[in-house]
């Protein structure tokens, strides 16, 4: 978890949650890893199918128990498979996203996203924050 220290009128610092950055460096430690209970990859997905998006909002209701990541357009030998287009960069972008999944999911879904790219292949990396309750 990422901590960040703000001010608050009363002129107490205070911790707060922070998504962490996303970068290409983060990606590259994000493949280097398996799957586990705080990291998801997949293929490909196309958030205009019901189906694609109801899978994943059920992913990150799952990460929201202790937070994580899902990294899209990860094959199953930890490599950018290069499926990421254009089309699901402007779907998977937190504006769009957001709405979507709050259809699906309680209130606050707090969610960063990014597209991020090592070697001219791009992949989708998005940061779930644990729920609060």
């Amino acid at each position: 978890m990422w901590l960040r220290q703000i001010r608050d009128p009363s002129s107490a610092t205070v911790d707060v949650v922070a998504h962490p950055p996303l970068t290409d460096e983060l990606l590259r430690q994000l493949l280097e890893q398996a799957e586990h209970a705080g990291l998801d990859f997949k293929d490909r997905i196309d958030l205009a199918q019901l189906r694609d998006l109801v899978e994943l909002a059920k992913d990150v209701g799952a990460l929201e128990a202790r937070g994580g990541f899902i990294v899209i357009g990860v094959d199953g030998n930890r490599d950018l498979s290069g499926l990421v287009d254009e089309r699901t960069e402007q779907l998977c972008d937190e504006a769009v996203l957001q709405p979507k999944l709050r259809r699906y999911l309680p209130e606050p879904v707090d969610i960063a996203a990014a597209a991020l790219s090592i070697d001219d292949k791009t992949a989708i990396v998005i940061h779930i924050e644990p729920h609060p309750q």
